[in-house]
């Protein structure tokens, strides 16, 4: 069904693989598309709670495909439709109603890093390296880098990334609050799973709710960002999910929640 990546779904947890090796899983325009497919066929299929995003343990991408960039000429309104494009790809990511989890192996730069930028958990190896590079070809991140990475590591040090280019460790990337965790090399895909199946056993419309109430607060003011999270919290209140979780706890059993 892809040509670009492939999709396995266990347990309720859908792997999304990027499977262009040949150029290092540059992010061709197919690639975009394929994802972005695939993210639509999430969004209400109830056998995924969870998605993880990869490539291998050694390589998560490269980026864009400069190859296939320099083969089509773009004009300045090419160009930004191209960038606000890969902004209602990375969109996607953020809004889908279900956690997901990029995990990082070897390079992960440019428009690679700017789509697990947009994941929810940020998993890396210890042989990750990680950068935003477009400053050497003279350009800058335009899928969303230049505003997701300020938000999660501070203006000063997404300065740094974005004005040398520097490609940083698993570890330097865990200081600074790029990614969740670091693990070992080789673990990576096993700790993914364990984690991703860990979320998939939670109660669904309480993790879309928790997304949602988080992504869209954070852009309000204290007050209003309160007042969402009420509509959420109140939304929850009648479901199933919610009296099978009071029902457990008073039963002292693990809850077994169906997202209704």
């Amino acid at each position: 069904m892809y040509e670009t990546i492939t999709v396995e779904i266990a347990d309720k947890v859908a792997t999304i693989t990027f499977n262009r090796p040949e150029s290092m899983n540059a992010l061709s325009y197919r690639m975009s598309e394929e994802l972005g497919e695939a993210l639509s066929q999430f969004h209400n299929d109830v056998d995924v709670r969870a998605v993880i995003l990869w490539g291998s343990e050694t390589l998560f991408g490269v980026g864009a495909d400069i190859v296939e960039k320099e083969n089509r000429p773009t004009t300045v309104f090419e160009a930004h439709a191209y960038s606000r494009r890969l902004h209602g790809l990375c969109g996607k990511f953020e809004t889908l109603p279900k956690p997901v989890i990029a995990a990082i192996g070897g390079y992960a730069l440019g428009g690679s890093l700017e789509l697990a930028l947009s994941c929810d958990i940020r998993i890396a190896s210890e042989n990750a390296r990680i950068g935003l590079p477009e400053v050497i070809l003279g350009t800058i991140p335009g899928a969303g880098g230049t505003q997701r990475l300020p938000r999660l590591v501070g203006s000063s040090i997404a300065k740094e990334l974005l004005f040398t280019g520097d490609k940083i460790s698993g570890q330097r990337a865990l200081e600074i609050g790029l990614v969740n965790r670091i693990v070992p090399e080789g673990k990576l895909f096993q700790t993914a799973v364990e984690f991703a199946s860990r979320l998939a056993k939670k109660a669904p419309l309480s993790m879309a709710m928790s997304k949602t109430a988080v992504n869209i607060g954070g852009q309000l003011a204290l007050e209003d960002g309160l007042q969402y999270e009420s509509k959420c919290f109140s939304m929850l209140t009648t479901t199933e999910d919610k009296r099978e979780g009071a029902a457990a706890f008073r039963e002292k059993r693990k809850p077994i929640f169906t997202g209704r």
